[in-house]
């Protein structure tokens, strides 16, 4: 158990492990998977790089630990997070995202 939460209902990506591959996986796979409309609560906290579109400035992006700076062709748009996690209808999320252009979330 973490802050109550039983460990089956945690998947916790760390360095390597948080590559766009993994990260895709567990967003729009396991957490559709696992949460129930309008009854679940979900919890995502991503620490790690982030970056801004410098040519749409309202948007900006999650950085896997894959990811390469000058390339935006494995970054995870915060627009993108919020539509799967949106899409979802859970009873109440709470999304942290301790990075730079965290602010840019929707």
């Amino acid at each position: 158990m973490k802050l109550g939460i039983p460990s089956s209902n945690i998947k916790e990506l760390v360095n390597e492990q948080a590559d766009l591959g993994e990260i895709l996986i567990n967003i729009k796979d396991w957490l559709r998977r696992s949460s129930k409309p309008n009854k679940t609560d979900i919890y995502i906290y991503f620490a790690g790089h982030g970056e801004l579109d410098l040519m749409d400035k309202s948007n900006s992006y999650w950085l896997p630990s894959d990811s390469e700076k000058k390339s935006k062709s494995n970054w995870i748009s915060n627009l993108v997070i919020t539509q799967w996690v949106k899409s979802l209808k859970s009873k109440h999320v709470l999304l942290i995202a301790d990075s730079c252009y965290a602010g840019a979330l929707s």
